[in-house]
């Protein structure tokens, strides 16, 4: 079992967003579809690699089961294919199965 990702300051930022004026003011700037889009253009680049180290080493990915590590960009390491036989399903019933790598967070509300 991993050791979870250590909380940062990002709860202070998301009350900010969310609770003030001008953080929601803020907020329409990167939940737009033009931001999405150029963020997406830039995450699909040569330059962007230079976000994989950093990500890999943050939420404690394993790049030992890849087949290829040698990622052209950053979205080449967040959709990595695995060799045959790193990962295997658990096909019980009583398994749930999730097609991602993640963490599950809980607040209270």
């Amino acid at each position: 079992m991993r050791t979870p990702v250590k909380p940062d300051k990002s709860g202070a930022l998301l009350s900010f967003l969310y609770n003030s004026v001008l953080g929601r003011f803020i907020l329409k700037i990167p939940i737009s579809p033009l931001f999405s889009r150029i963020a997406g253009i830039f995450m699909d680049s040569f330059p962007s690699k230079i976000l994989i180290n950093r990500f890999v080493s943050k939420y404690d990915i394993s790049l030992d089961e890849c087949e290829n590590t040698d990622f052209r960009c950053f979205n080449d390491c967040f959709c990595r294919k695995f060799r045959k036989g790193a990962r295997n399903i658990d096909m019980e019933d009583t398994a749930l199965i999730a097609p991602c790598d993640g963490f599950l967070s809980a607040y209270k509300i």
